[in-house]
């Protein structure tokens, strides 16, 4: 790169939420690997960051600022881990910024994504992470990028067209983002491309996991209040006599099992990499089970219909359909095994596709 600054990843890694810091750190890890100087862009995004503040409720409304402040809360416990976790493996600008001085910032390329940074909704309209100060000279691009729901909102047209407009590269995360982009920006290329977390291999991730004592039991990680989930795992503890461990805990139904809210994310990788079972409504939760290979389960049933649809792709594009319950009475063969030998041919193809990308991102 020559006497070029820095990329800077502009993406969600300040919320403890394990899905975040691990793509953030994947994609990081995956552009360094690639002999590209790279580091995370520390900007706050207080609606984000402070989902008990006023502005939320006005822009949310009461429930969702309820499940909003709910889960900011539960998160609360794992705050120390999290934060060893980023100073250990992520490398970030030593400046912190927010909308108002990002434009300050200095690279000559800078990545947007991945997670749902161009939902709107959940970003509380916050323009950061479509670059809006970012000088015009300065390269932009998108990695998988997720607007988080199956169909943009009428109003957000305008404004990713304006600011999307100015990306030299799009790609997003999910297929309904690449039809929307076809609506706002018909002339522009845009590719679907793997979420980061793909990028790195079981091998890698297996490095930073930290294994449990435990064995035999079934891994419950909820982000929502999804019953159906809670009686898959009581429905197979039961059956198998093995003992469940919720994430942060049963939400929806009432469950005996080990709960607990503080794991930090190598905790939280172990768990996933031992467990017999994978019961889960979260998009990362699925992607790390598929990466590790194992026996999983999902149900969307608490989760809203705009936002769950990116769990359903991936479970298609990875030809795993057949892992989604949407009642606990379709659940009648658990023991069957998953070919993962033909899903890690899919994710290779994907992967040598996404590095394809990033490496011609660089030439510029």
């Amino acid at each position: 790169m020559g006497d070029r600054q820095r990329t800077g990843i502009m993406t969600f890694w300040r919320i403890n939420n394990y899905g975040a810091v691990l793509q953030a750190y994947s994609l990081l890890s995956t552009l360094t690997g690639l002999g590209i100087e790279t580091e995370i862009i520390d900007y706050q995004c207080d609606f984000l960051e402070k989902p008990y503040g006023l502005i939320n409720l006005k822009t949310g409304g009461f429930v969702k600022y309820l499940t909003s402040v709910f889960g900011y809360l539960t998160r609360l416990p794992r705050n120390r881990k999290f934060i060893l976790f980023r100073k250990r493996y992520l490398n970030t600008s030593p400046c912190i910024y927010n909308s108002s001085t990002l434009g300050n910032c200095k690279y000559s390329v800078v990545v947007v994504g991945s997670d749902q940074v161009w939902n709107l909704d959940a970003t509380g309209m916050d323009t950061g992470y479509l670059l809006e100060s970012i000088p015009d000279n300065v390269h932009k691009f998108s990695y998988a990028a997720s607007f988080g729901v199956s169909e943009l909102k009428e109003e957000w047209g305008n404004l990713l067209k304006n600011y999307l407009e100015k990306f030299e590269g799009i790609t997003v995360r999910e297929e309904s983002g690449k039809e929307a982009i076809g609506q706002i920006l018909p002339h522009k290329k845009c590719e679907v491309m793997i979420d980061p977390v793909f990028l790195t291999q079981k091998s890698e991730w297996m490095k930073i996991a930290v294994l449990p004592k435990c064995k035999n039991y079934i891994l419950v990680y909820q982000q929502s209040i999804t019953r159906t989930v809670v009686h898959i795992a009581k429905k197979i503890a039961r059956e198998r006599k093995q003992k469940i461990i919720f994430i942060p805990f049963p939400i929806g139904a009432f469950a005996f099992g080990k709960y607990k809210t503080n794991y930090s994310p190598e905790e939280w990788l172990g768990l996933i990499a031992n467990a017999a079972y994978v019961i889960t409504d979260s998009f990362h939760g699925v992607a790390l089970s598929i990466i590790l290979n194992k026996k999983f389960f999902i149900n969307v049933s608490g989760t809203s219909k705009r936002t769950g649809g990116r769990m359903s792709e991936l479970l298609e594009k990875m030809g795993l359909q057949d892992r989604y319950i949407a009642d606990i009475s379709e659940l009648k063969e658990y023991d069957g095994e998953i070919d993962y030998q033909r899903v890690n041919k899919k994710i290779q193809l994907e992967r040598e596709k996404a590095l394809m990308y990033l490496r011609e991102m660089e030439k510029l």
